[in-house]
């Protein structure tokens, strides 16, 4: 069995099988987005799509892999009724990343960055925790995958190198063993 449908085994043996088969989606097109409401007064899951949305986060597949995508936030989280709190938006995964994303793509100034930036940082860890816990319960792990979090914003917010930041990313890499980007795109 391949890594990617071993972890999705493997959050159906975790997790409730109806909140995976609820919101789990797939997609292997060469470019897509993961795309959350444009309005911050609507709930809803994050989406895949297909054209060209500069408001999303650009998923580069080359290879056209099958990318895994797992929406939390008003999908998975909500059928579980073990899991309250903070969260990120989504999780999308291959056969060799296994990746935390938080949306903030209502960021229209870079001032306003650095506070949104810390929120999701916040949202990240929750999300993580919650992860690494329920896996470590059951006796199950990441199944060696490479670990990342993405805070994601608007294009034209970038380049952003706050200083903070490497000061986190060193954080992220020793406490919880993930790499943390701060970016709008991820190759697979």
């Amino acid at each position: 069995m391949k890594k990617d449908e071993a972890m999705v085994t493997q959050l159906t043996e975790v997790f409730s099988q109806q909140a995976i088969q609820a919101c789990l989606e797939s997609e292997s097109q060469a470019n897509f987005y993961i795309c959350d409401s444009p309005h911050d007064d609507v709930n809803e899951k994050t989406f895949i799509a297909i054209t060209g949305n500069e408001q999303g986060f650009k998923i580069s597949n080359p290879n056209q892999k099958t990318i895994y995508h797992l929406p939390l936030d008003h999908c998975f989280c909500d059928h579980l009724a073990t899991y309250q709190g903070q969260r990120c938006d989504c999780i999308i995964f291959d056969d060799t990343y296994f990746c935390f994303a938080e949306l903030k793509l209502n960021v229209r100034k870079p001032k306003k960055a650095t506070d949104k930036c810390g929120d999701a940082l916040k949202q990240l860890i929750t999300t993580i925790e919650f992860f690494r816990n329920s896996f470590q319960s059951v006796t199950k792990d990441f199944l060696d995958y490479n670990l990342e979090a993405y805070v994601v914003m608007q294009r034209k917010i970038y380049p952003r190198h706050p200083t903070w930041l490497k000061d986190k990313q060193t954080e992220f890499l020793e406490q919880y063993g993930v790499e943390l980007y701060e970016k709008n795109e991820k190759e697979f």
